[in-house]
């Protein structure tokens, strides 16, 4: 069994630029696991362990769902919290422009996905990119100024292909790495 999930990583300028705001964040606030320059991605679906035909029939859906699709742009932007700014657990960076799209992109391969007996998603897509996560939530001031003196003016990107990504859980923390890469059609 390998434990997985559909995404979207951004370039690596975005990539970057994601990663010069948990710095700046980094020093304001405490008690948060930052997410890896690497591992920074938009979640479509996370699957959990899938067997061998399980990420074979995942990929396939996501080679099917390319074929149909095309790239689009996207802006993030926006800072913020789930499942409040008083009371943070995650930590992230919206999808602002694009997110009427790329919610569309994540439905129609949640449907791909159902059709091909990997279930439905446990949870409505939300178009956001984690960047941290508190360990022990709690009102936090100095966090709640942080997050709401703070946009993401870098955010602008192509979005133009899903990967299916394998997750092995460490000490040090996740590794990812590509099972499939499927590309969205190019805009014309």
């Amino acid at each position: 069994m390998t434990r997985a999930f559909a995404a979207i990583f951004p370039p690596p300028h975005i990539a970057e630029a994601l990663s010069d705001l948990v710095e700046r964040l980094r020093g304001r606030c405490h008690g948060v696991k930052w997410v890896e320059k690497e591992n920074m991605h938009l979640t479509l679906r996370f699957f959990g362990d899938l067997s061998d035909e399980q990420i074979t029939a995942a990929g396939l859906c996501m080679s099917e769902l390319s074929q149909q699709e095309t790239s689009f742009s996207a802006r993030m932007g926006t800072v913020g919290c789930f499942p409040s700014v008083s009371r943070a657990r995650v930590i992230w960076v919206g999808v602002d422009e694009g997110r009427e799209q790329l919610a569309r992109l994540a439905g129609a391969l949640d449907e791909k996905f159902a059709a091909a007996g990997l279930g439905q998603s446990d949870k409505p897509f939300s178009a956001h990119l984690t960047v941290g996560r508190v360990r022990a939530p709690r009102r936090n001031p100095e966090l709640e100024e942080a997050i709401r003196s703070l946009t993401f003016p870098e955010g602008e990107f192509i979005i133009d292909s899903l990967t299916l990504t394998r997750s092995e859980l460490t000490p040090k923390g996740p590794i990812y790495s590509p099972l499939s890469v499927a590309r969205l059609r190019v805009a014309e």
